[in-house]
């Protein structure tokens, strides 16, 4: 690890000779993210139903002309109704008036030769004018239905050509199964004959996913690393996307060469893994050979073993701490890595075999004693490394253990066999999917899932150059940018909670034990307490959320900090809209305002020292402007998914060597027996957490040296490792935060830097409050300098979308939807999110329908499905704008425009005086 760099410091891109963006006070990273879409922009474009809505945008002109027309033509005719000229003629006039102000044709009693020679030579021949514009506008309005069921053959036809694509299918095989069999069917059809509405809906929906967003797993995307070039050259997105080349599961040595080459790497799902290792490790045969160790959160205290519980529900357990016990945790923890036929064999002691076996048990069953899988928490071949421990172990299988090791080697099978054809391949994965579930359902490992391995995409190569000089600017603001979202940091009420409830126990000189202090708080009377203990008790039970101006309007219940936290937000927020708004739509504020804002702040809001952030790159008049999708805390955190799949790809690249700046007070955890999306390569120590360890686990912290103190300097609690040193805990996985059990959420939370600091879409609008009824909100872009904080969107609650009527005429409807949301200002392309409750959150965490969708309302496929997607009018809707737009996305040479997006990493350096 490298120490602080300096203004003057060069921080050198290896093998490039370029520099990384630096600036005062902070470094960038001498690598960044790519994540490349895996259909060309263009596919959806060319789904637009361009004639249909030439008609809707002509139908539009007509009815607002004839509309401003009419009104005048009426105000003319009341003139001359006024003047009392003919006054035989004055009914006649008055409901041609009528009729001009609604826009309706007149009836023939009405619009009568003496009223044509009554009126005088101009306004007679306006009125005839407008009398041809009200029925081109019926003709045009007439023959809108029957054009969109023309453009809809023609439509469904371009859609079929879109999702031949081999990227397309591959990608679908795995997102949804059924999906791709009714693709199947439709492509291997001897004739045009479409598939039904909710199919071709769906293949609309799918494909606008794959060419219009990214996503961690990859599923319709391509992951890989950028490289910064030298002063004066421009942006080079690599000209080629080799088709898929050789697929890896396991890291071998690639060929020596500089070329793009795009590679699939399929993996067991570790959850599949793990929770086979679990049931075989209970086998008997097997279990002997199983490894052991102490829950390494055991801590005697008061007379009690105290410890916390298996990772699902985690309880804080604890055992009388009799000698007996001391002395069966005694043998295991003096001879690390033995078995439980070792540890067995010298516990005589206890009792006879069968006592012996039920002590091991009770432990293990309770979390005292662990057992340790045969694979670390890191490997990228975790079950071919369970299948060598499991024939090793027990040669000659029979029983369940043989069905077991049969299942496991089906599904490794299923993983090596990943170079099939598209087709055969994804049929033949699923049939051993299915196969796979019906072995595997009397053991309890995720019976009926349909994913029991994941397929993903990486650019191993150079997938994209930048040249430092011109993202300066963008980084030297997004440093800017660093600092004050710490102000909106999710976990800083709890952060702050946790300080007064210590200063209230332990006074300012205190210090306790993490898991004393965790069992404390755990034990809390949820009935009563002081304000510190409401607070804790409050922000500990709710999930980290978004946070946008109401969110700081917390009660002085709470605390006087607290209180004060959401005084600094609300101000926060006025002070940044009157910026926006005096700096004009679209335009960048001031940097400076920010500063000053900042610079004012009480310690207890320290920002983070580590991000990175995910964004697309837009041109502007300025210089490129960085668009930020969401921002997450800790050193490649972004990046630690793409580096790992690299590296199981065999790109020797993906050894990027050690971020350039990592706090030395960092410390993250082990990768449990949870998601793909968590593997990654270590760049900090590892606190060792329960049930986290493998047979060549490195030693980490031990859990029982953390001790907890107050920080008189930032007024908020401090982690101390081994030797007093000051520790930050860090969630460096991709799952959410909101999934960590709860001792390592607090770590994280209390002690650490929140995983995520700004959600996408979220955090820098009005939080999830819903709009009055009938109302659409509306907020403009946020710019800062060259970084867009958030793109312009629009809150409204579902019934305020157009729907078509029972029995509308879909030309009328195309033709209404038009004119509302050019009234509102909406574009016509947008990511919509729809909520399915208040919060967006179910009971376990966020809930799907929070994703951003693509829609284009000029494609009838996606306005459909939208339209569906609403369901209750009460639901609450965001609008984004889709930016950057089509322009500004980056063309692949002839494999087109794709969506890309960027993670860039930027850490405070040591002159920063924030570490």
């Amino acid at each position: 690890m490298t120490g602080g760099i300096g203004e003057g410091s060069v921080v050198m891109t290896p093998g490039s000779g370029a520099r990384a963006p630096r600036g005062a006070g902070y470094a960038a990273d001498t690598i960044f993210g790519v994540r490349v879409a895996g259909i060309p922009a263009e596919r959806v474009a060319a789904l637009r139903f361009r004639r249909t809505w030439s008609e809707v945008d002509e139908a539009v002109r007509l009815a607002g002309r004839v509309t401003a027309e009419g009104e005048r033509l009426a105000d003319v005719l009341h003139a001359l109704i006024g003047a009392g000229r003919r006054p035989e003629l004055k009914p006649a006039l008055v409901a041609l008036r009528r009729d001009l102000f609604a826009g309706r044709r007149p009836r023939a009693r009405v619009l009568t030769p003496a009223i044509m020679d009554f009126l005088p030579g101009p306004v007679a021949g306006e009125l005839s004018a407008w009398l041809d514009d009200l029925d081109r506008l019926a003709r045009v309005r007439a023959g809108i239905s029957g054009l969109l069921d023309h453009e809809l053959t023609e439509k469904t036809a371009v859609l079929r050509d879109a999702t031949r694509l081999f990227e397309f299918r591959q990608g679908l095989a795995q997102s949804s199964p059924d999906l791709s069999e009714r693709l199947d069917a439709w492509l291997d059809a001897p004739d045009d004959r479409a598939p039904g509405r909710q199919t071709l809906l769906r293949l609309a929906k799918y494909l606008a996913r794959a060419a219009m967003k990214t996503s961690p797993y990859a599923t319709f995307a391509a992951s890989g690393l950028g490289r910064w070039s030298p002063e004066g050259d421009a942006a080079a997105p690599a000209r080629d996307l080799p088709a898929t080349g050789a697929r890896r599961r396991r890291p071998g040595p690639a060929p020596a060469t500089d070329d793009l080459r795009m590679v699939g790497v399929a993996e067991a799902d570790r959850s599949v893994v793990y929770a086979s290792w679990l049931r075989a490790a209970r086998q008997p045969g097997l279990r002997d050979a199983v490894v052991l160790r102490v829950n390494p959160s055991a801590v005697e205290e008061d007379g009690r073993l105290w410890f916390l519980g298996h990772l699902l529900a985690e309880p804080i357990n604890s055992l009388p701490a009799s000698a007996s016990l001391r002395a069966v945790l005694d043998v295991i923890r003096s001879d690390p890595g033995a078995t439980y036929g070792a540890v067995a064999e010298r516990l005589t002691f206890a009792g006879d075999a069968a006592t012996v076996d039920r002590l091991l048990t009770t432990l293990i069953d309770g979390g005292l004693v662990e057992r340790c899988p045969p694979f670390s928490d890191r490997t990228a071949d975790a079950l071919p490394r369970l299948i060598d421990w499991m024939a090793r172990a027990l040669p000659e299988p029979t029983g369940e253990p043989a069905r077991l090791l049969a299942s496991l080697r089906a599904i490794d099978a299923a993983v090596t066999a990943y170079a099939l054809h598209p087709a055969e391949r994804k049929r033949q994965w699923r049939a051993d999917a299915d196969r796979l579930a019906e072995k595997l359902a009397p053991a309890g490992t995720g019976a009926g899932s349909p994913r029991l391995m994941h397929e993903s995409y990486v650019l191993a190569g150079t997938a994209v150059r930048r040249p430092s000089a011109s993202l300066r600017p963008m980084y030297d603001d997004l440093n800017h940018v660093r600092r004050f979202l710490a102000l909106l940091d999710p976990s800083l009420p709890l952060k702050i909670a946790l300080a007064d409830y210590f200063l209230q126990v332990y006074g300012p000189a205190g210090s306790v034990p993490f898991l004393t202090f965790y069992r404390r708080i755990h034990d809390m009377d949820p009935q009563a307490g002081t304000g510190a203990e409401r607070a804790v008790r409050r922000f500990l039970e709710v999930a980290p959320r978004p946070l946008g101006p109401g969110a700081g309007r917390v009660r002085d219940r709470y605390g006087p900090r607290v209180a004060r936290l959401g005084e600094l937000r609300r101000t926060f927020w006025k002070v940044l809209h009157a910026a926006q708004e005096k700096a004009g739509e679209g335009n960048p504020m001031p940097v400076a305002v920010l500063d000053e804002l900042t610079a004012s702040w009480p310690p207890f809001v320290p920002p983070a020292t580590s991000i990175s952030v995910y964004g697309q790159v837009m041109t502007a008049p300025d210089g490129p402007r960085l668009v930020v999708n969401g921002v997450v805390t800790g050193p490649r955190r972004g990046m630690g998914r793409i580096r790992h799949l690299l590296g199981v790809a065999g790109d020797q690249a993906a050894d990027a060597g050690e971020p350039v700046v990592v706090d030395p007070a960092f410390a993250e955890f082990r990768v449990s027996g949870g998601s793909n999306l968590d593997l990654r390569p270590r760049v900090s120590p590892v606190i060792d957490y329960p049930f986290t360890g493998g047979d060549d686990a490195e030693p980490g912290i031990p859990p029982t040296e953390l001790l907890v103190e107050y920080d008189g300097d930032r007024e908020l609690l401090v982690l101390r490792g081994p030797g007093g040193s000051p520790l930050r805990p860090l969630h460096l996985g991709l799952t959410s935060e909101v999934f960590l059990p709860p001792a390592q959420s607090l770590l994280v939370r209390g002690f650490g830097a929140n995983p995520t600091v700004m959600m996408p879409g979220w955090v820098l609008r009005g939080g999830l409050r819903y709009p009055p009824a009938s109302a659409v909100e509306y907020a403009p872009r946020l710019t800062v300098g060259a970084v867009v904080l958030a793109r312009a969107r629009w809150r409204m609650r579902a019934g305020e979308f157009p729907a078509p009527a029972k029995g509308e005429d879909r030309g009328v409807y195309l033709i209404r939807l038009a004119r509302w949301l050019g009234e509102r200002g909406i574009p016509r392309a947008f990511f919509a999110r729809v909520m399915e409750d208040r919060y967006g959150y179910g009971t376990q965490g966020p809930i799907k329908s929070r994703k951003p969708l693509y829609v284009d309302v000029t494609n009838w496929f996606l306005l459909q499905d939208f339209v569906r997607a609403l369901g209750h009018p009460d639901r609450l809707v965001v609008l984004e704008e889709a930016l950057p737009a089509l322009p500004d996305v980056p063309r692949y040479g002839e494999h087109g425009s794709r969506v890309t997006e960027y993670i860039f990493d930027l850490a405070a350096t040591e002159d920063s005086g924030e570490r």
